[in-house]
This record gives C-alpha cells, structure tokens and sequence, in this order.
C-alpha cells in the first residue's frame, strides 16, 4: 500500500509544516556558525619580525617592566598592531592595558615618571613621557555604555575581548602583547590576509555608536581592499540605513577624517 502524505495533511498543512521545518534548518545553521566563531576566537598567533623588535627602545622597555611589576598587562592596540602583521613598522603605537586611569597615576606618580595632557583621563587615556625621551599613549580598557552616533560614555574593564568588540573594523581590533603574541577576537588576522574590510559584529550598530565610520570604512577599502574587490552587501545596506547621522557630525571631525586619506606612507595607513 503507497502511503500519501496528502492523506493525512491537507496542503496548508503541509505548507506550514514545510515552513516551520526551513526555520529550523535556519536556526540549526545560525547557532552552527556560531559554534564554530567560538571554537575559533580568541586565536593567538606570535608575531616574531625585525619591525616589531626595532619598537623596542629602552624606554619601552621600562614602561613594561613597570606595568609587570605592578600586577598589569600592557599591550600594542589597534592600527600599530595590523601594520606590523603587514610587515611595516607603524609611525605610532597606542597601548592599551587593564590598569585603570586611577592605578596608572598611582603607578606614575610613584616610579617618578612625568605624565603628560591629562584631557584623555575621562576616556582612559594616560600619556607619560619616558626619561625625557619618549612619549607613551596608554588607553584603559573599556566599553562604550552610551553613545549617541558622536562621542561616547565609556566603562572601564578588565576583559580584553570586550574592548576588541567595542572596535570599528575587525583589522583595528587586534592586540600584541609584548612577548610578541597577537590576540584576535574578532577574525582581524583572517581579513588582513584576505585584505577584507568587515565591521566588527553588526555593522549597523557600529555605525550608530560613531556615524563617522562611514567615511572610515571606505578610507579602509579603498587604501586596503584590493582592486576590483567588491563591499559586502551587509556593510552597504548599514551605510544606507546610518547615513543621515553624519549630518550630525561636526565640521571639524568631518575634516579631521578627510584629512587621513592624505596620511599615507610607505603604502601603509598611519592611523
């Protein structure tokens, strides 16, 4: 005897069940992408190059005897990170580190060390100056807490992927500690390779935290992506749907981000 599945259903049965079974099939998938972003990140791959030695000045070395002794961690954050994994010494190196601003004053004050433009310390930003020779930007850890689509209310941290998150584009989320280990949570390592430029997490929330990564996004494409590359739709679809919110953006900053096209040397972005 044939069984017939239209026996026992009726088609909008059969049509819902069909329905129900695809969300499922979608939701099975999902949640297996995310199984597998977990099982991947945080990756951890040493970087050993002449242009991440040549950094190391005695007066870096100090700084870093002096965040160990004290019981904290101090690591190369951001665009520093990304030029040296494409074998350019950067012009500039920010820190980052799970001292607080508080500890970090504590700590400078009590190795004598001369602290220097203390308008940052509201964000976290510490910058000292080395025996007289060589100046430190040095940024706690942080979250943004609320944001407006201009500036931000931070929260401090002590987790390093949390601040990675917080990040615009996954290739200037990185971090290299100074044993010469790079800590990527995002997937930056993989898309500087791939020379792909992707939002870290969802690139309309992103972009609301800070309209100004709009303009960002494609000062990365077009000095990083190779040509003929295409934009993912993804990242086109959050540009059109934010893109108002720069209208709310001050001239100044406007022409501060314009400035940084010209900012170029030796093929590499310096910020």
């Amino acid at each position: 005897m044939r069984f017939n599945l239209s026996d026992r259903y009726s088609l909008p049965s059969l049509k819902f069940l069909i329905t129900i079974l695809q969300i499922f099939m979608r939701i099975i998938r999902h949640f297996s992408r995310i199984a597998t972003v977990l099982a991947k990140y945080p990756l951890k791959m040493q970087l050993d190059s002449p242009e991440f030695h040549a950094l190391f000045t005695p007066e870096l070395k100090k700084l870093s005897s002096i965040f160990t002794s004290n019981g904290f961690e101090l690591r190369m954050a951001g665009g520093a990170v990304r030029d040296l994994l494409m074998g350019v010494r950067p012009s500039d190196v920010d820190f980052a580190t799970d001292a607080t601003p508080l500890q970090m004053k504590e700590i400078f004050t009590q190795e004598q060390i001369r602290m220097l433009n203390k308008n940052g310390e509201e964000h976290g930003t510490i910058t000292c100056r080395i025996d007289d020779k060589e100046n430190f930007e040095i940024t706690t850890l942080r979250i943004d807490v609320v944001c407006d689509g201009r500036r931000a209310a931070v929260k401090f941290t002590k987790d390093w992927e949390e601040d990675a998150f917080r990040r615009d584009l996954t290739i200037n989320s990185l971090f290299l500690d100074l044993n010469g280990f790079v800590h990527d949570y995002t997937g930056g390592i993989e898309d500087i390779k791939n020379r792909r430029i992707s939002f870290v997490g969802d690139p309309v929330i992103r972009l609301q935290e800070d309209f100004l990564r709009i303009l960002r996004y494609f000062r990365f494409f077009g000095r990083f992506a190779p040509v003929g590359a295409t934009h993912e739709p993804k990242n086109i679809e959050a540009i059109i749907k934010c893109k108002d919110g720069l209208k709310n953006i001050s001239g100044e900053r406007l022409w501060m981000e314009f400035q940084q096209n010209f900012n170029w040397k030796n093929g590499i972005f310096c910020n």
